[in-house]
């Protein structure tokens, strides 16, 4: 039986550190190293529809262990698995629509965002449009 994204194995193009997400690099390992996303969940201990949602955006960037997790079962290893560990950590804490905040606000958000992942991103989009009313 043919796997479901056997069609998208193809050559991985270079991302621009711009405009680079978790989810797309993320992408980018796994088509190089010729896996599914069935396989690489299964891999890395997660769901396949947790992995697909991170994959695609959908999700913010797993806590740190499931980054390692999920750099291990695309194949990184050294730098290339610190630097996409990374990039995880950093996209998660960090939220452009946070910029006009207050440092301390910035950091809470940050904060439940980093430690408490069990949080629907919804929650902490709800609580920063109540921020954004507190704060002047």
């Amino acid at each position: 039986m043919r796997s479901p994204d056997a069609n998208l194995r193809q050559p991985v193009l270079a991302i621009s550190e711009d405009d680079a997400s978790f989810g797309a690099a993320l992408y980018a390992h796994r088509l190089g190293a010729s896996m599914t996303q069935a396989e690489v969940a299964t891999r890395a201990g997660v769901s396949n529809s947790y992995y697909s949602s991170i994959e695609n955006g959908k999700r913010f960037p797993p806590p740190r262990r499931t980054a390692v997790r999920l750099a291990r079962a695309v194949g990184l290893s050294g730098r290339n698995a610190d630097a996409l560990v990374a990039q995880a950590v950093l996209q998660r804490g960090t939220d452009r629509r946070d910029e006009d905040l207050p440092p301390d606000v910035r950091l809470l958000i940050r904060d439940l965002r980093t430690y408490a992942f069990t949080i629907p991103s919804r929650f902490v989009a709800g609580l920063r449009a109540k921020l954004r009313e507190a704060v002047p």
